[in-house]
């Protein structure tokens, strides 16, 4: 079993999701392995899948988050990759059986935005999301 298996397996028997958000996780890691290249085995794929898995349990739990900064937002969207990372959440949303809140949903686009610059060898100051 690899690393991202055995952490959505954590985040399972853990019960920060249910089987439903569980597969929501799986359905994460193909899209942005399918859509980016990014190898299913990289810390930064995992990192996102733990996220996702987190805003999941507040959304279950009614847990608000304060939403990003306005500036952090944008930067995401002066930044050469946001097309691109607002293609690949959008995917990525569309194939999960849960929606996100919108201000979960902009710290994925971050997230989403940051794992592409670093792909791309871009220095960003949303890699932390």
């Amino acid at each position: 079993m690899g690393v991202l298996e055995e952490r959505i397996n954590l985040l399972n028997e853990s019960g920060l999701v249910d089987e439903s958000g569980g597969r929501d996780l799986e359905s994460v890691a193909c899209v942005v392995v399918r859509e980016t290249g990014i190898a299913r085995e990289d810390i930064r794929l995992a990192s996102l899948v733990t996220h996702i898995a987190a805003a999941l349990h507040r959304k279950k739990t009614n847990e608000k988050v304060a939403p990003i900064a306005p500036e952090v937002m944008d930067d995401v969207y002066a930044s050469s990759t946001y097309p691109e990372a607002k293609r690949v959440t959008d995917v990525l949303f569309s194939e999960m059986e849960n929606a996100l809140p919108k201000d979960e949903a902009d710290f994925v686009l971050a997230h989403v935005e940051g794992l592409l610059m670093s792909l791309e060898g871009v220095s960003s100051s949303n890699d932390s999301y």
